[in-house]
């Protein structure tokens, strides 16, 4: 793994504010198990080898960063693994699948319905000798696992803190893993998913004081884009260099500028906005589309 650089923003936008701003690029620190998947991850693995399971299972779509993650993870620990897919098997398998298959993973087709049972019940996969990894790594394991970034060199020097939230896994852990002076600042990537309050404040087992979840940078929902987006997110390759997907982080930083306009943030805030990778999220959408 290579360490995470950050990369300083400065802007009219940033000048304007008055207030410091960088990017800790995770991105960066593996070709594919980039971003906040490998902390998440490294918990549930690490017990995995240690329990000496012999085989991993874990859930998502067929465009899941996770589940990209976790084969090639799964591949380099020796350890087999099982993708429960949501949705029948499709004709043409997306870029995502392919690498799933091709670093070792089978694959296991399911239909919504039965998807969504199997996240609330693993039973029916369960066994003494194998290791079900919640959605996205959701979890008590992931949260620990999340919680270390906020122990990355550089991060304690910021104190705004600025990520996108799915599961609200890597929220979770963002807040447990924060200092007295930390204040967490969280991009929901669903629309109206009030409920992430709760599952945050769930995996916890607290109400945090030092957060707050934004709403409405969803652009109509999960893994949804328009042109404004993609705007955007060219215009933020071009301007700093820094790539963005259409899930997550393409969304955060278009949310950073809008807070910016907004002055959610206090002048001379210092904050670190975490580049949670994904980047292979925009495989899903036609070559050219976007500038990088």
């Amino acid at each position: 793994m290579t360490s995470p650089s950050i990369q300083i923003i400065r802007d009219q936008f940033t000048e304007d504010a008055g207030v410091k701003a960088a990017v800790l690029r995770l991105d960066q620190i593996h070709p594919i198990v980039s971003g906040n998947k490998l902390f998440k991850l490294k918990p549930y693995l690490d017990l995995a080898v240690q329990t000496r399971c012999n085989e991993v299972v874990s859930f998502g779509g067929s465009h899941s960063n996770h589940l990209v993650a976790l084969a090639y993870a799964c591949k380099e620990a020796s350890l087999r693994c099982t993708g429960i897919i949501r949705g029948e098997e499709p004709a043409q398998l997306s870029p995502t699948l392919l690498d799933c298959i091709s670093y070792g993973m089978k694959m296991k087709y399911v239909d919504r319905k039965t998807f969504r049972d199997l996240l609330q019940d693993h039973s029916p996969l369960q066994n003494e000798q194998t290791l079900i990894i919640p959605e996205g790594g959701y979890g008590e394991l992931g949260m620990l696992g999340a919680s270390t970034m906020m122990q990355l060199e550089g991060v304690a020097e910021y104190d705004t803190i600025l990520a996108s939230t799915g599961t609200g896994t890597m929220g979770a852990g963002l807040i447990y893993g924060s200092k007295s002076h930390h204040y967490i600042h969280l991009v929901s990537a669903l629309k109206n998913n009030e409920s992430i309050k709760q599952e945050i404040s769930t995996l916890l087992s607290y109400e945090p004081t030092n957060a707050t979840i934004h709403f409405g940078y969803d652009m109509g929902g999960y893994a949804k884009k328009n042109e404004e987006l993609i705007h955007f997110m060219n215009e933020l390759f071009q301007n700093h260099g820094i790539p963005t997907d259409i899930v997550y982080t393409g969304k955060l930083f278009y949310a950073f500028y809008q807070m910016l306009l907004k002055q959610v943030f206090k002048k001379d805030s210092s904050i670190l906005i975490i580049h949670s990778g994904g980047l292979q999220g925009n495989r899903s959408i036609k070559n050219g589309i976007l500038a990088f």
